[in-house]
């Protein structure tokens, strides 16, 4: 067993010093206490992804549905599939079953991380699928899904 002296508590505090710990190390194990909270990047406005959808082909609905699926993951620290890996590869191969899933899972932690939105699950199925027999429904849906979405960053309207 090794005494401790004065020039090894000297050592220590110069290993102590230049100890080198990998940033992607600590993210993937929750280690870091002094690291902050992620907050949602985006805003998310309705009137954008009405317009823009068809204008860009679905490649702006695409996008921004990736963005909050990136957004949700950071809020609640929970992983999922990234929304463009289900619509262009799984979601076909699986006839659309695999997409029904993705956002029903998705709105339920919409609704579990902010109760007092009103959104849920129920919303998707509610207005997105048997709202489209009356063709307006799924509009309603988005309108109900960007201002969850502010209402989680803050924003209210989803102007």
């Amino acid at each position: 067993m090794q005494h401790i002296s004065k020039k090894n508590v000297k050592n220590l505090a110069q290993i102590k010093n230049n100890l080198y710990i990998c940033p992607a190390l600590l993210q993937k194990t929750n280690i870091n206490p002094s690291k902050k909270q992620k907050n949602m990047r985006h805003s998310y406005s309705f009137w954008k992804l009405f317009f823009l959808s068809p204008l860009t082909f679905g490649i702006y609905p695409l996008v921004k549905f990736t963005q909050m699926g990136d957004d949700i993951e950071a809020l609640d620290h929970k992983s999922a599939l990234p929304y463009w890996a289900v619509a262009l590869f799984i979601s076909p191969l699986t006839l659309g079953i695999f997409g029904l899933v993705w956002w029903h899972k998705i709105c339920n932690r919409i609704g579990n991380l902010g109760p007092s939105n009103g959104f849920s699950a129920g919303s998707f199925w509610g207005w997105n699928i048997l709202g489209s027999f009356i063709l307006i429904g799924p509009l309603v849906f988005m309108w109900k899904l960007c201002n969850a979405l502010n209402s989680l960053k803050g924003k209210t309207p989803a102007f």
